[in-house]
């Protein structure tokens, strides 16, 4: 079940981040010259990695933070 979930959000991060850089990098292009659009498009593109590194990094935290709190309250459990 951890897996799949975490199959889930990480195919939903990435879907997500794809629009938005889609989005994000379509408009205006027509009126820019080529220097200009390539620029843009580089900038984009960094931008999208730099967000999918981070937003990876808190999606890897909030798992790790979820199994710790399983198993504090699995270790609980066992005391009683």
């Amino acid at each position: 079940m951890k897996s799949s979930t975490s199959a889930v959000l990480i195919a939903l991060l990435i879907a997500i981040l794809a629009a938005v850089a889609y989005l994000w990098g379509s408009h205006g292009l027509a009126q820019m010259d080529i220097n200009a659009q390539l620029n843009h498009k580089f900038l984009v593109a960094a931008y999208v990695l730099a967000w999918t590194i981070q937003s990876g990094y808190a999606l890897w935290l909030f798992l790790k933070w979820q199994t710790q709190k399983r198993a504090a309250a699995r270790i609980a459990r066992d005391r009683r």
